[in-house]
């Protein structure tokens, strides 16, 4: 058995353990087969045996130690990994802080900019506006207030007023419109009856009968006639004219081309 001053080693010890037991056992043999009934032995036999129970503990104890440095030592080799671990997770979370606050001051720093840029005529347009609204309150503070019935009675007031006046010009707009129909009808009539004449008498002027004039117009009774009779109203010294030209030639007595200007200036009067 190895043995040292100040070690034993836990091998030792159980071989150690293994032979005390050994000699008790071969000791008890020899004291009951000689029936040695010393106190003394049976004594020294009981030490034996403490020593040898004692033995035992400690080796159980060595045993239960080596486990427990085993554990311990396994603990302490993970504890160290994820250790490791966290160390580079959060080596990994400190640089993307870093980068984050980076990132952050390059992409605010000109938006902030920006924005007080935007901001300071917003605020002057604020300022402006509040006090243009404090004006209007002034403004308003000093308005009367005017009775609602009150400002219902005159606006009716003023919608009847403009009805009537509506309908005062509705009525001269029609008699202005009712005028000038007749006007511009009388000249339609006038620019037929003076073509009519111009037709009628303008042979006898060349020195040609008039194949048809108002006479035998009037004598067939045709539509035309009707028509022809009333231009003989508005043209009356025309056509007498026309006879005359009929009568006496180009040039006969009360022909002339200025009397029948005459007799149709006479006629028509536009309105």
């Amino acid at each position: 058995m190895a043995t040292s001053d100040d070690h034993i080693w836990p091998t030792d010890v159980n071989s150690h353990a293994t032979n005390l037991s050994e000699r008790v056992q071969q000791l008890e043999h020899i004291l009951s087969e000689s029936q040695f009934g010393s106190e003394d032995a049976v004594k020294a036999a009981r030490a034996y045996k403490d020593i040898v129970a004692a033995v035992n503990s400690a080796r159980e104890a060595a045993d239960s130690a080596e486990n427990d440095t085993n554990n311990a030592v396994k603990i302490l080799n993970n504890v160290q990994e994820r250790t490791n671990d966290a160390e580079e997770k959060s080596g990994n979370v400190l640089d993307f802080a870093h980068e984050s606050n980076q990132s952050t001051y390059r992409n605010l720093e000109p938006k902030l900019r920006a924005a007080i840029s935007t901001y300071v005529p917003v605020k002057e347009t604020h300022d402006k506006n509040d006090q243009l609204l404090k004006d209007i309150e002034k403004i308003l503070d000093n308005i009367q207030v005017q009775d609602l019935s009150t400002a219902y009675r005159s606006a009716v007031g003023n919608a009847e007023e403009a009805f009537s006046s509506v309908e005062v010009v509705e009525a001269l707009v029609n008699s202005t419109f009712a005028k000038y129909k007749m006007t511009i009808a009388k000249f339609v009539r006038y620019a037929q009856c003076e073509r009519q004449v111009f037709f009628t008498t303008a042979p006898a002027r060349v020195g040609h009968n008039a194949k048809l004039t108002i006479r035998e117009e009037l004598e067939n009774g045709t539509e035309q006639a009707t028509k022809s009779q009333s231009c003989g109203k508005m043209f009356g010294g025309a056509l007498t004219a026309k006879r005359g030209i009929s009568g006496g030639g180009a040039r006969g007595s009360g022909g002339s081309d200025q009397q029948i200007s005459r007799g149709v200036q006479r006629r028509f009067t536009p309105i």
